[in-house]
């Protein structure tokens, strides 16, 4: 198989991705990429020795740059400006790494590992690619450090962006800090409530009905409730779903209307929490996801 012409093509591809990958972009050395094709077993088909890659690598980087090289002499030579528009951020990962790209096109024109983010170090990074191109920068998006600022200001000569999500970012978080102070406050009035005086138990509501005396009929009121809660009168050691008040102006009537006011006021009152805490779970929830992205 690897004999015919298609396979010598198919190995030779093989050899020049996994150094390009591997070599080139990861950073790992030719002895360990020779241990991986002996693994294979291409050594009887190809060169795979270190010192063979050693060899086509130095060969690659050499037709990359001279490469890179004619780009940009036909780049300085077309006449209208090339307009480019930038995003720059740092990155932490082992060690601190710039990278810039072009948000059109993807393009990645910076993409270097270094000891600092300092606006010198950006500085000379971006003016040995952007001083021989002559690009022209429409504008530079990023989280606003102040170096990559101070970079578009004064050496890319254009408009400091700021990314999307560090706005929304520090929006969710002035809206989340607001929605939890206003729980607060309604945690707070709901505590109000209830130290001044009872309160009529979850599910409780004032029920008019009407006795018929000798003579005539009376009108009374009573607490009444989903499931038996209140201690029967007629029966004891039982539950009744019912509280009698008796007439409308009683002690007993008014401490009852009272105790439902109460009751409805704290009801709507935590809907009023729940909601909030609600909205405050999705602007969190939102935030995480943005940061995972």
């Amino acid at each position: 198989m690897w004999e015919s012409s298609e396979g010598q093509k198919w190995l030779r591809l093989l050899v020049l991705a996994t150094i390009f990958i591997f070599a080139l972009q990861g950073g790992i050395g030719c002895e360990r990429l020779s241990s991986f094709f002996h693994l294979l077993r291409l050594q009887n088909h190809i060169g795979v020795s270190p010192t063979a890659l050693r060899s086509l690598r130095a060969r690659m980087e050499s037709a990359i740059i001279e490469y890179q090289q004619k780009q940009n002499e036909v780049l300085s030579q077309i006449s209208s400006d090339v307009e480019v528009c930038l995003a720059a951020d740092e990155t932490f990962f082992e060690g601190v790494i710039l990278v810039m790209l072009d948000l059109p096109s993807g393009y990645i024109f910076v993409e270097e590992i270094t000891e600092d983010c300092q606006y010198e170090t950006w500085q000379q990074r971006v003016s040995q690619i952007f001083q021989p191109l002559g690009l022209k920068v429409k504008y530079l998006v990023s989280d606003r450090a102040k170096a990559i600022i101070k970079l578009a200001l004064n050496d890319l000569g254009t408009n400091s962006i700021s990314d999307l999500f560090h706005v929304l970012y520090d929006l969710n978080r002035s809206i989340g800090f607001e929605l939890n102070r206003l729980g607060t406050r309604l945690e707070k009035q709901i505590k109000n409530i209830e130290a001044s005086g009872e309160v009529a138990p979850p599910g409780c509501h004032l029920a008019r009905y009407q006795a018929r005396g000798q003579y005539k009929a009376y009108w009374y009121y009573k607490l009444q409730a989903k499931e038996a809660i209140f201690p029967s009168k007629k029966e004891s050691g039982k539950l009744s779903r019912y509280q009698h008040l008796g007439a409308a102006g009683t002690e007993p009537h008014v401490q009852g209307v009272m105790m439902v006011i109460r009751r409805n006021q704290i009801d709507e009152l935590q809907k009023s929490i729940d909601a909030l805490r609600e909205s405050w779970s999705d602007l969190y929830s939102d935030l995480e996801e943005k940061k995972k992205s």
